[in-house]
C-alpha cells in the first residue's frame, strides 16, 4: 500500500469510528508521552523560575548565575522536543480523521448518499478534524501548563502552611468542578444545538452551489437566498447563546480566582509581619502563583475551544457509524490472479432487496452462463417503470449490496473483494450521466491505471465514434476542462462521454460482465446507431446486460430478461423473443406499441 512507503511524519493512522475517539491518541502513545513529559518538565521549571531568579539575586554568586542559565537553556532544549513532535502528532490526527471519514463513506451502501446532504457530511468531517486540533492545542498549551503550575505552586506553599495549601487547593477544585459542571451539562447541550444549526447552514450553502443550474433555471435564487439567510440567523443565535454561557462561567472563574489570590496575599502578609518569611521570597511566591495560575483569568477562550473541539469530534464519531454498513471493500487483501475464462458465469443467489419499504426482490435467483466463444453475449433487461431494472443492474454490478443473498461472478463474491478485483470482473455505465472536475482526458481514463495506456490519437478516434467531435474542435481538445457534474456539456454529450469511458475500461480490463443502463436515452438516432454498434463489439467478449431506452438497441440481443414476470417467477430467467411473446403481456404491448419501454 502506498501509505506504507511514506515517511513517518506523513503516515496516516487507521481510525475505527465504532471505537472511542481517544483511540487516535492511544495509538500514538510514544509521541504523546514525549509531548506531555516535555511540557510537564518545562512548565515545572517556569513555575519555579521566580524562585530560581530570587536565589541568583540573593546569593550573588557566579555559580548560581551559571546554574540558572543552564536550567533555562535546558528547558528550551526540552521544549524543542514539543516543537518537533507536536506538529507531527497533530497533523497525523487531523488528516487521519479527514481521510478515514471519507474512506468510510466511500465504502458504504451508495443508497445512503441519496438521503444525506453533502454539505452536512463535509461540515461534520471538517469541523471534527479542526476541532481535534483545537482540542489537542488546549490540552497541550493551556491545561497541562495550568495543572502543572498549580500543583507546583501548591507543593511549594505546603512547605509553609498545610492549612493554606488545603484552602487554596479547595478553591481550585471548586473552580474546576464548577467549570466542568457548566461546560458538561449546560454548554455541551448548546454546543450540540450549534452543531445541528451549523450543519443546516452548510447543507443549504453547499446545495445552493451544487445545484446552482437548477436554482437559476427555476428562478428560485431569491427563495434559496432567503433560506440561507434564515439558516445564518439561526446559526448566529445558537452561537451567541454559547458565548453568553461561557461568559457566565468566566465571571464565576474570575470571582473564585480573586478570592484565591487575596487569600494567598493575606497569608504572605501574615508571614512577613511575623518575620517567618522574607519579603523577597514572598514576592517570588506571589509571582510564581500568578504565573502558574494566570491562565485561569483567560480560561474562557481555551475552555470554549476545547468544548467545541470535543463536541465536534464526538459528534462525528457518533455520526459515521450511523451512515450505513461498510459493504464495499476498497482495497483488496488478496489480488485476483489474472486468468482467461472459457466460461462466463454470473449468479445472484436468493437475493432480497427492499427500497423505501417496497420489496423489489424477495429471495430471487438469477443465473446466466455463457461460453466465451458464444459470438453474441448481449442480453436486454426490460420491465415497467419501478420494476427494479436499475436496481438489478446495481446489485449485479457491486453497487448496491442486497439485504441477503450472494452475488458471484466466475465464483468470486463481488461484495467480498476490493475495487482492484471488481474492475477486472465488471464494467459499468450507470443511469446518471455525469463527470468529475478535470479534463476530458481525465474523465475518459477515470478508473484506468495512471500509466499511459492509450495515445491521444486513439482517444480522439473514440470520441469521434461516439459523436463528440465538438469537443475535439474546441481549442484545448482532450485538455478541455469539465466542471463538476459536467454542466458545461449537454445531457447527451455527458452520456456519450461516459460510454466512451466504459468502452476504454472494457477494452483494457476485459471484464466478465458489462452493465449498461439506458445508454441511448438522451441521444439522436445517428448517435444511437454508433453506440449500438460499439455495444455489439463489447458483447463479443463479455456478457453484456443492457437496459434499453428503445427496443432497437437490443433487437439483436441473444436473450431478454423481463422483470414484469417477477411476481410469477421466483427465478429471474433469460428468454428468447418468441418465448416472451407467449409469456409476457408487457412484452406483447411493447412490440405492438401500446406500451413505452421506459414507462
Amino acid at each position: 500500500m502506498l501509505l506504507k512507503e511514506l515517511p513517518p511524519s506523513t503516515t496516516l493512522i487507521p481510525i475505527d469510528f465504532n471505537k472511542p475517539w481517544w483511540q487516535i491518541i492511544i495509538q500514538q502513545k510514544k509521541l504523546v508521552a514525549i509531548i506531555i513529559g516535555s511540557m510537564t518538565i518545562v512548565n515545572i521549571f517556569y513555575s519555579l523560575s521566580p524562585f530560581i531568579i530570587e536565589h541568583v539575586l540573593t546569593s550573588t554568586t557566579i555559580s548560581a548565575y551559571i546554574g540558572a542559565l543552564c536550567l533555562f537553556i535546558g528547558s528550551e532544549c526540552i521544549y524543542m522536543l514539543v516543537r518537533r513532535f507536536n506538529p507531527q502528532f497533530q497533523l497525523r490526527c487531523i488528516h487521519s480523521i479527514f481521510y478515514s471519514a471519507h474512506y468510510y463513506l466511500l465504502a458504504i451502501d451508495p443508497l445512503y448518499h441519496t438521503h444525506r446532504s453533502s454539505g452536512t457530511i463535509l461540515s461534520k468531517i471538517d469541523r471534527a478534524a479542526r476541532g481535534f486540533e483545537d482540542l489537542l492545542d488546549q490540552i497541550t498549551f493551556e491545561f497541562i501548563p495550568l495543572t502543572t503550575g498549580l500543583i507546583t505552586t501548591l507543593v511549594i506553599l505546603s512547605r509553609y502552611s498545610l492549612t493554606m495549601t488545603a484552602v487554596i487547593g479547595a478553591i481550585f477544585i471548586s473552580i474546576v468542578t464548577v467549570g466542568y459542571y457548566f461546560a458538561r451539562y449546560s454548554c455541551q447541550r448548546w454546543e450540540q444545538d450549534f452543531i445541528d444549526t451549523d450543519d443546516s447552514f452548510k447543507a443549504t450553502a453547499v446545495e445552493n452551489l451544487a445545484q446552482v443550474q437548477l436554482v437559476r433555471a427555476t428562478f428560485a435564487s431569491d427563495f434559496m437566498s432567503n433560506k440561507l439567510k434564515k439558516a445564518t440567523h439561526t446559526n448566529m443565535l445558537c452561537e451567541g447563546r454559547l458565548w453568553y454561557a461561557y461568559s457566565n462561567i468566566f465571571s464565576l472563574f474570575n470571582a473564585l480566582y480573586i478570592i484565591s489570590l487575596f487569600s494567598v496575599l493575606g497569608f504572605l502578609i501574615h508571614k512577613i509581619n511575623t518575620h517567618t518569611m522574607s519579603t523577597t521570597f514572598a514576592i517570588s511566591l506571589v509571582l510564581a502563583y500568578i504565573q502558574s495560575t494566570k491562565a485561569l483569568i483567560t480560561i474562557i477562550k481555551p475552555l470554549r475551544r476545547y468544548m467545541r473541539g470535543w463536541s465536534a469530534v464526538k459528534d462525528l464519531f457518533a455520526f459515521i457509524p450511523q451512515c450505513g454498513n461498510q459493504n464495499f471493500p476498497i482495497n483488496d487483501t488478496e489480488t485476483m490472479p489474472a486468468s482467461s475464462h472459457s466460461i462466463l458465469d454470473i449468479r445472484a443467489i436468493n437475493f432480497t432487496f427492499n427500497y423505501s419499504k417496497v420489496s423489489l426482490f424477495n429471495n430471487h435467483t438469477f443465473k446466466l452462463t455463457c461460453n466465451v466463444n458464444q459470438p453474441n453475449k448481449l442480453y436486454g433487461i426490460i420491465g415497467p417503470s419501478g420494476s427494479g431494472k436499475t436496481t438489478l443492474l446495481s446489485i449485479l454490478g457491486g453497487q448496491i449490496k442486497p439485504t441477503s443473498g450472494i452475488v458471484y461472478i466466475n465464483s468470486v463474491d463481488i461484495y467480498a473483494v476490493g475495487d482492484q478485483t471488481r474492475r477486472q470482473l465488471i464494467a459499468l455505465q450507470g443511469q446518471i450521466a455525469t463527470t468529475v472536475k478535470g479534463t476530458v482526458r481525465y474523465n475518459l481514463l477515470l478508473g484506468l491505471p495512471e500509466k499511459h495506456l492509450y495515445s491521444d490519437k486513439y482517444l480522439q478516434s473514440i470520441l469521434k465514434r461516439v459523436g463528440l467531435d465538438i469537443i475535439l474542435d474546441a481549442h484545448q481538445g482532450l485538455d478541455t476542462e469539465l466542471g463538476e457534474g459536467g454542466h458545461n456539456l449537454s445531457g447527451g454529450q455527458r452520456q456519450r462521454l461516459n460510454f466512451a469511458s466504459l468502452y476504454l475500461r472494457a477494452q483494457h480490463y476485459k471484464p466478465v460482465l458489462i452493465l449498461i443502463d439506458e445508454p441511448t436515452s438522451s441521444l439522436d438516432e445517428l448517435s444511437e446507431q454508433a453506440i449500438t454498434t460499439m455495444i455489439h463489439e463489447l458483447c463479443q467478449s463479455a456478457v453484456t446486460l443492457v437496459i434499453a431506452h428503445r427496443l432497437k438497441t437490443i433487437e439483436h440481443a441473444h436473450g431478454l430478461i423481463d422483470l414484469s414476470l417477477l411476481s410469477s417467477d421466483q427465478e429471474i430467467n433469460v428468454y428468447t423473443s418468441k418465448e416472451l411473446m407467449q409469456r409476457s403481456h408487457y412484452y406483447q404491448k411493447l412490440l405492438s406499441g401500446k406500451e413505452n419501454i421506459d414507462s
